[in-house]
């Protein structure tokens, strides 16, 4: 049994609606499992699907940020405001093509990094 009809199955069975109710219904239904598909085809999964819709959005306004002696960039990534999780903001920083040089090799301390003022779920 598909997805699909088991889906219609419900609503037909459990929801005696209109036409475009139902079909408004079947697709806030389908759309997730949709996703979760696509996903795991390309491997990512449920958690990969997780991951993606929880990922912060970083601010396109830019700051530097200067390592002291100690220093990594879980430090850089506590200075970006409103981040929940220091852990994205370190992603997100390894991952700015500015920054690629500067962290190759591990971080210094006096060398700067670029960083996003902010970020917000």
């Amino acid at each position: 049994m598909k997805v699909v009809d088991s889906v219609d199955a419900i609503i037909d069975t459990h929801l005696p609606q209109s036409e475009e109710a139902i079909q408004k219904r079947k697709n806030r239904i389908l759309k997730p499992i949709a996703v979760v598909a696509i996903l795991t085809t390309l491997g990512l999964g449920a958690k990969g699907a997780y991951e993606i819709f929880r990922s912060p959005n970083f601010s396109e306004q830019t700051t530097t940020y200067t390592f002291e002696d100690g220093e990594g960039p879980l430090d850089a990534a506590e200075a970006i405001e409103g981040l929940g999780d220091d852990r994205d903001g370190v992603t997100y920083i390894e991952s700015m093509p500015e920054n690629q040089e500067a962290l190759s090799d591990g971080v210094q301390p006096g060398e700067t990094i670029t960083i996003p003022v902010s970020a917000d779920k």
